[in-house]
C-alpha cells in the first residue's frame, strides 16, 4: 500500500517536471528566435527573385475606347530586389532584369512589365513607384508614383512578411505562442500560435533547426471565414558577417473563401502569391544617411504623381503644374496632358519626390520600322502589393 503511494507520487511528479522542462524549452525557444529576428532590425538585404507572372493585353478603362480581345501569357521573371528594415519601417526596391521585357510573348499582348519598382511605408506615409527605365520603343510617360496614408497593415508589410518567410526568419516576431515543441536530431518541430495582420486566428507547424533557421513552415491563417494557406521551405546555408541565412528559399501563399480542415484541398486553392530567393547580400547596422538615402525616392521628370493626401496630382520636376485631383476624371495611371517643356537649367529639386528607384540595367530600345502606323499602345503597369494582388495602371501610348 505504502509502495503503492510512493509510485504515484513519484509518477506525478515527474509529469510535473516533464511539463517544467517543456515550457522552459518553449519560452527559451521564443526568445531565442526574437532575438535572431532582431538582428534584422536596421538593415538592407539584397536577394534575387525569380517567379511566374501572367500578364494580359492591357484593357483601358471602359469609358475609353476599347482594346484588343483579352489575351494572356505566362513569363519568367527575374527581379534585383532590397528589402530595408528599420524599426517598423519598410522599403523595397525591386529591378526586374532587363532580358524580361524582351520575351517576344509579351509583345503579342502588347505589354510591358514594369522594371523599375520601388514602395515604402517610411515617415509615416506609404509610397509607390513604379516604371520603365531607359530607352524604349514607347512614347509617352510610362512612370507612376502614389502617395496614401500609412495604415497599420499595407502592401509593404504584406511584402515584407513575404520576404521574411521566404528567407527562415520573421516567424519569432509574430508567434503569439508555442504550444508544443519537439527535439529533432537537427533542432526542432514547432507548433504556434501567430498573428499576421489583424483579425486573424493563425496556427503554425514550423521545423527550425539548430541555427534558428526555420527551413518548413506551414502557416493556416484565418480571417473571417476566408482561409489563407501560407507554406515556406529553405535550403543550405550562408553567412554573411555573423549572421546565418539559408541559400534559397521560397514563399507560397493561398486563399479560399472557404475554410477547409483537409490538408489535400489546400493544392486546389487559387495562389495569391508564389517565389522563390537567393540571398545575395545583407548590410547591418545602417547610419542615418544610408538610411536615408536607401528610403528616398529621386523620381524621374515628367513621372505622374498621386498625391491621395494633399488631393493634388502632378508632373514631378513640374510642381507648378500641380492641379486637384479627380478620380472620375482621372483614373489612376491616366496621365494628363504633356507638361510645358522647361529649360534643363530651370529644374530644381521637388520636396515631395523622395523616392529612389533601384538602378538596374536599361532595357535595349526596340527600333521602330519606317512608314509602320502609329497605332495605340497599352503600357500594363503590373506592381506586386499586399498579398501578391496586383495594382494595375494604364497608360495610353503611341508606337
Amino acid at each position: 500500500m505504502h509502495r503503492c503511494v510512493v509510485i504515484c507520487f513519484c509518477f506525478i511528479a515527474s509529469l510535473a517536471a516533464a511539463f517544467v522542462a517543456h515550457g522552459s524549452e518553449a519560452d527559451s525557444l521564443l526568445q531565442t528566435l526574437r532575438a535572431r529576428d532582431a538582428q534584422f532590425d536596421n538593415i538592407n538585404l539584397h536577394f534575387v527573385r525569380t517567379y511566374k507572372q501572367v500578364v494580359e493585353n492591357a484593357q483601358p478603362p471602359s469609358h475609353l475606347t476599347p482594346g484588343p480581345p483579352p489575351k494572356s501569357v505566362e513569363v519568367d521573371v527575374t527581379t534585383y530586389d532590397q528589402l530595408v528594415v528599420r524599426r517598423d519601417e519598410a522599403t523595397l526596391l525591386r529591378a526586374v532584369d532587363p532580358n524580361t521585357n524582351k520575351n517576344p510573348a509579351l509583345a503579342d499582348v502588347q505589354s510591358l512589365i514594369c522594371d523599375t519598382v520601388k514602395q515604402s511605408n517610411a515617415k509615416g506615409i506609404q509610397r509607390m513607384y513604379s516604371g520603365l527605365t531607359g530607352p524604349t520603343s514607347l512614347q509617352g510617360n510610362t512612370n507612376l508614383m502614389e502617395i496614401n496614408p500609412r495604415h497599420i497593415i499595407d502592401s509593404v508589410h504584406e511584402d515584407q512578411m513575404q520576404c521574411e518567410f521566404a528567407h527562415g526568419y520573421g516567424f519569432g516576431k509574430r508567434i503569439t505562442n508555442i504550444t508544443s515543441v519537439t527535439r529533432t536530431n537537427t533542432g526542432w518541430e514547432v507548433r504556434a500560435t501567430m498573428k499576421l495582420w489583424q483579425d486573424d486566428k493563425t496556427t503554425a507547424t514550423l521545423t527550425i533547426d539548430d541555427d534558428y533557421i526555420v527551413r518548413k513552415a506551414l502557416i493556416d491563417a484565418r480571417v473571417g471565414p476566408g482561409q489563407n494557406i501560407i507554406s515556406c521551405e529553405t535550403e543550405g546555408t550562408q553567412e554573411f558577417g555573423n549572421i546565418l541565412l539559408p541559400a534559397r528559399g521560397s514563399f507560397e501563399h493561398k486563399t479560399s473563401g472557404v475554410i477547409n480542415e483537409n490538408p489535400e484541398a489546400f493544392a486546389e486553392y487559387p495562389t495569391v502569391a508564389a517565389f522563390q530567393v537567393q540571398p545575395t547580400g545583407l548590410e547591418t547596422n545602417l547610419t542615418d544617411s544610408q538610411y536615408e538615402e536607401l528610403i528616398d525616392f529621386h523620381l524621374p521628370d515628367n513621372t505622374v504623381v498621386l498625391d491621395n493626401i494633399a488631393k493634388t496630382r502632378y508632373y514631378a520636376g513640374n510642381p507648378t503644374e500641380t492641379r486637384p485631383l479627380n478620380p472620375e476624371d482621372d483614373p489612376p495611371g491616366m496621365p494628363m496632358p504633356s507638361p510645358t517643356p522647361k529649360p534643363a537649367a530651370s529644374k530644381t529639386a521637388d520636396p515631395a519626390e523622395s523616392v529612389s528607384p533601384p538602378s538596374a540595367p536599361s532595357p535595349a530600345a526596340t527600333q521602330q520600322a519606317p512608314n509602320q502606323p502609329r497605332l495605340p499602345y497599352w503600357l500594363l503597369l503590373s506592381v506586386s502589393i499586399a498579398g501578391g494582388a496586383v495594382a494595375v495602371g494604364f497608360v495610353r501610348l503611341e508606337k
